[in-house]
């Protein structure tokens, strides 16, 4: 997802006929980069997300017939964080176009 950006996105689906694509996401920025950072200790929710919604809401998005879903690693200190990450979604118009689940993590 940090590297996923529209362009590389479009010509792996279109040029290469890449399928599936699976983006993690561990909850909201707040847990998530708590989580998944870079290197360097930079954030990466904020970027992931930015890709992710400049795919879906190009309009060459809804005639492709590939697959992107988000795994949300869950365990008892992010459970609530996910359910952030759905409302989330939902509001910004992704939660429909894409494919979400949960992946229960010790």
């Amino acid at each position: 997802g940090l590297s996923l950006k529209k362009d590389i996105f479009f010509d792996l689906v279109e040029n290469y006929k890449v399928k599936d694509f699976e983006i993690t996401l561990d909850g909201t920025a707040e847990n998530h980069d708590l989580r998944r950072h870079t290197k360097l200790n930079e954030k990466t929710f904020g970027l992931i997300f930015k890709n992710l919604k400049d795919i879906v809401s190009d309009p060459k998005f809804d005639q492709l017939t590939c697959f992107i879903r988000i795994r949300c690693n869950v365990d008892g200190s992010n459970y609530k964080s996910a359910l952030d990450l759905i409302e989330l979604l939902d509001k910004e118009k992704i939660l429909t176009k894409i494919s979400f689940y949960t992946a229960p993590i010790h």
